[in-house]
């Protein structure tokens, strides 16, 4: 069970507030209303090729759960955007971060003290 079992991956097993969906396929947008946690946003960036976006409506509204689209690129952007990271040309720092230093990397976003990027690993 999917959505149980994304809901139960958060610590407050409510699932995550947010969702980006860059799927190829339409079954993970149907999922991801499902799973994020009341008042959370789902945003569709994949464009799966006939697909329908899907969602249980009384679930979603008694959640208060928002859908969002964005119009990033193409495929041909994507491979060009890869290609000048592969190159050296981007550079994205980040910092790997258990969980249990949420907080502190919340604080540190509200002062403004954060260069680049913040990766939460769950199994720390």
């Amino acid at each position: 069970n999917l959505v149980k079992d994304v809901q139960n991956a958060t610590e407050d097993g409510l699932g995550p507030h947010a969702v980006i969906l860059v799927a190829v396929n339409e079954k993970p947008f149907q999922q991801a209303a499902e799973y994020v946690r009341p008042r959370g946003t789902v945003i569709c960036i994949g464009l799966p090729a006939g697909a329908f976006l899907k969602a249980p409506v009384f679930e979603t509204v008694i959640k208060m759960v928002t859908i969002r689209g964005s119009y990033v690129g193409n495929r041909k952007d994507s491979a060009e955007a890869i290609e000048f990271f592969r190159r050296g040309l981007i550079k994205a720092p980040f910092k790997v971060v258990g969980l249990s230093e949420l907080e502190s990397v919340y604080d540190k976003m509200k002062a403004g003290a954060i260069a680049g990027r913040y990766v939460l690993d769950t199994s720390k």
